[in-house]
């Protein structure tokens, strides 16, 4: 019974502040002369945009839309995995900006113009206040989505990038191991057969008699 009483007080103090803020909006507009009514028409679009239409997308626009590099699953040569790197620091030099400017961006009231600002009634600005925090936690939160999505991509291609460059330096060092093997075995053989030839050379070479026979 006492959950239940507190969410009816709650709500009971929702419908309170509802009116309240519906009396402060007929007060408002009762306040207004017709200049302000005009420029309210001229600028219904601003109006609209600002309370429902913003979604924070000068927070992603120009030097911050970091578009998503396309991360192979593993680089074979110097060159790609040179062209990868370079783009995979281009992106993180992009977030980052897009953090530092995020953090330093007006919020609430003051991310509105001003000059549109003025424009609006008690109700409309608490709306459009709520509407732009909304919409840059959403930005903020699909670039963390982002920026989750790109550090998988990038550690498994470094993960399997650096797997290969070690089994192929192996494999090389291996090569090359195996190479001058076999070519010691090569001078080896040809000091032993030039050694053979030498012994040859040395033995003395039967003499003939002239007139004897064999």
């Amino acid at each position: 019974m006492k959950r239940l009483a507190c969410a009816l007080l709650l709500m009971a103090a929702g419908i309170a502040s509802a009116n309240e803020l519906g009396d402060a909006e007929q007060a408002w507009r009762a306040k207004q002369s017709p200049a302000t009514l005009k420029q309210r028409e001229e600028r219904a679009a601003d109006l609209a945009y600002w309370t429902g239409g913003y979604k924070g997308e000068d927070l992603v626009a120009g030097k911050y839309a970091c578009p998503m590099p396309k991360i192979p699953v593993v680089s074979k040569d110097n060159a790609e995995i040179g062209r990868v790197q370079a783009e995979i620091a281009q992106w993180e030099a992009c977030y980052n900006d897009f953090v530092a400017n995020v953090n330093q961006a007006p919020k609430g009231e003051k991310r509105i113009p001003a000059d549109v600002l003025k424009l609006m009634s008690p109700r409309e600005t608490e709306q459009a206040v709520g509407h732009v925090n909304d919409a840059m936690s959403g930005v903020i939160a699909r670039r963390r989505n982002e920026l989750l999505a790109f550090n998988g991509e990038r550690d498994a291609w470094y993960a399997a990038t650096e797997k290969f460059v070690n089994e192929a330096n192996a494999k090389t060092a291996e090569d090359k191991r195996r190479f001058e093997e076999e070519q010691q075995q090569v001078r080896e053989g040809n000091d032993a057969h030039l050694r053979r030839l030498g012994t040859k050379a040395q033995e003395p070479v039967p003499q003939r008699e002239w007139g004897k026979k064999n």
